[in-house]
């Protein structure tokens, strides 16, 4: 049973890689019904998290990347994704929370600082009481750059 979850394991990574979201979801929930010990992986819950954040399921994403941060608090990854969703909700402060974890734990990571920032700034605006939307506090073209920067150092994607 182990080859045929791992082999859904992989057929969601390659889905999320051409941008097939839904179905890299689907893989993942699959490969983990198929093997409930991959519920112990943090990739796992990571990857779940992301196709999630890719269907722009926010608030679904969030609890899969804080499992995979319970199984390994310094799993970059989770952190980096649950930044973008907590931005994407509005939620700048928390944001900037799992952005600086990432920069403390992968100090090589370029891009970063112009990120927080500019999360820093929407956070300052919503403590003045200016409205911020998520689309203004951070572009998918900043977090991308940020993700990619990011790629290159992260086990286990």
């Amino acid at each position: 049973m182990a080859a045929v979850s791992t082999g859904w394991f992989e057929r969601g990574l390659s889905a999320g890689k051409q941008g097939q979201d839904a179905e890299a979801h689907r893989c993942f929930n699959k490969a983990a019904e198929l093997a409930p010990e991959l519920k112990l992986k943090p990739q796992l819950h990571a990857n779940i998290g992301r196709s999630l954040n890719s269907l722009q399921r926010w608030e679904e994403a969030i609890p899969h990347f804080e499992t995979a941060l319970r199984l390994d608090s310094s799993f970059t990854y989770a952190l980096l994704h649950m930044g973008e969703a907590f931005n994407r909700l509005g939620y700048f402060l928390e944001s900037i929370r799992c952005l600086e974890r990432v920069q403390s734990l992968e100090p090589a990571v370029k891009g970063l600082d112009s990120v927080l920032k500019h999360l820093r700034n929407c956070q300052s605006q919503l403590e003045l009481g200016t409205p911020t939307a998520p689309a203004q506090g951070l572009s998918s073209v900043e977090m991308g750059v940020a993700r990619s920067a990011a790629a290159s150092g992260l086990p286990g994607q």
